[in-house]
């Protein structure tokens, strides 16, 4: 683990062994995609995996676009590292990972996990999103959305994300993966917070939000990471 200026950068890869602050069997799931804190990772932009996206969409020419616009200044750099969620690339590798063959059986999309060890209620820590419908179009397309953005910054509702409609949450994988014991409140837009907003297993709960671009951020989610389960062979 290394520490910067802001945050521990967690560099476990899914071949090493766990660290102290590292819950996640990676057996099972995926590397982490995107998070903050202990579990710090800004969303990949492997060129190399897309090559059909155009180069100007590359980590280091948004970056630069971004710290250009606001005169180079310093203190914008986190912000700008994580505008990088704009980028095609990281959201079509957050899509392939969810649109995997995931599954006992029955095929179906492959749950989204947040994982929240700052988080100040219990059942913010350990978090699972099941897609029940088809993924929107990638943004650019018509209906079209940043699905990764979705969970990072923009927690909405009325873009083919509706509650027990599209996905359903849960508080463990096994509730999810047999569909019972699914959350019952959820509230949405509210522009700049991110995953879950106040959605709660039975009432709406504040303060597990996770949002990377807003600026006053007062909730507990300051240590997360977003990890997707890992396809079935």
């Amino acid at each position: 683990k290394y520490l910067n200026d802001e945050e521990f950068l967690q560099e476990i890869q899914s071949d090493a062994t766990p660290g102290v602050y590292d819950t996640v069997n990676y057996a099972e799931w995926s590397d982490v995609i995107v998070g903050e804190g202990i579990h710090f990772q800004p969303p990949n932009a492997n060129t190399d995996l897309y090559p059909n996206v155009p180069t100007d969409t590359s980590r280091a020419f948004i970056e630069a676009e971004c710290l250009a616009q606001h005169n180079n200044d310093k203190n914008k750099r986190r912000y700008c590292v994580n505008n990088r969620v704009t980028t095609a690339i990281a959201d079509a590798e957050f899509r392939d990972l969810i649109e995997g063959s995931c599954g006992d059986g029955a095929d179906r999309h492959c749950i989204v996990r947040r994982t929240c060890p700052s988080c100040q209620h219990a059942f913010h820590r350990d978090i699972y999103y099941k897609r029940l419908t088809p993924l929107p179009p990638a943004e650019g397309e018509d209906g079209g959305v940043n699905m990764l953005n979705l969970f990072m910054n923009e927690w909405k509702d009325d873009i083919k994300n509706t509650f027990h409609v599209d996905f359903e949450l849960y508080s463990t994988y096994e509730d999810a993966v047999a569909g019972v014991n699914e959350w019952q409140a959820c509230n949405f837009n509210f522009d700049g917070i991110g995953f879950p907003r106040d959605c709660g297993p039975k009432v709406l709960t504040g303060t597990g939000w996770n949002a990377y671009i807003h600026h006053n951020h007062v909730g507990s989610a300051n240590h997360h990471g977003f990890y997707v389960e890992k396809a079935r062979a």
